[in-house]
């Protein structure tokens, strides 16, 4: 909906350089008892695994069969299933090490973010790290940005994807 009524930062974009080279995303409706796991997507049609960013290079979007026609471009998908950001080599503590502050988070506390520009706002709750060592809580803070600039910054994805979610970063 948000390609066909102009409202996707997103929109133009598809098989052009996103985020960092480390940034990936696969769409997998197929792990076994993965919470966002579904046989079939909201068109009914047979879910499959995609990969929708590789690389950094946006490699597709979610577009259901109702706005498949109206793109004039087949249905991609009939909705998101469970989202796996593959798992980099070292663990966070050994990439917070060398920094000298860096913030852990764990949480969020609501916010918003703008679909048109990518602009977004969020609370967190997390702990602050000393070179790699945790120091105090956070919380109540603010993280903005914008998502087209951030997806660039990745510098590094932790090999401790938290399995327990529908997004599995």
């Amino acid at each position: 909906a948000s390609l066909f009524e102009g409202r996707s930062c997103l929109a133009e974009q598809l098989g052009q350089q996103i985020g960092s080279e480390l940034f990936t995303i696969v769409d997998d409706p197929l792990i076994p008892r993965g919470l966002g796991s579904h046989p079939w997507d909201g068109d009914a049609r047979i879910a499959k695994p995609q990969t929708i960013v590789e690389k950094g290079r946006l490699k597709s979007y979610y577009i259901n069969t109702y706005y498949g026609r109206k793109l004039s471009c087949g249905p991609t998908t009939g909705g998101r299933s469970n989202w796996i950001i593959p798992p980099g080599q070292e663990s966070w503590e050994t990439m917070t090490k060398p920094l000298p502050k860096a913030i852990l988070v764990n949480g969020f506390l609501g916010g918003n973010a703008n679909g048109i520009t990518g602009d977004f706002s969020f609370g967190i709750s997390g702990v602050l790290l000393e070179n790699g060592v945790p120091t105090q809580s956070i919380s109540e803070m603010n993280v903005t940005g914008n998502l087209l600039s951030i997806f660039h910054r990745l510098v590094g994805v932790a090999n401790d994807p938290w399995e327990w979610s529908a997004l599995r970063s």
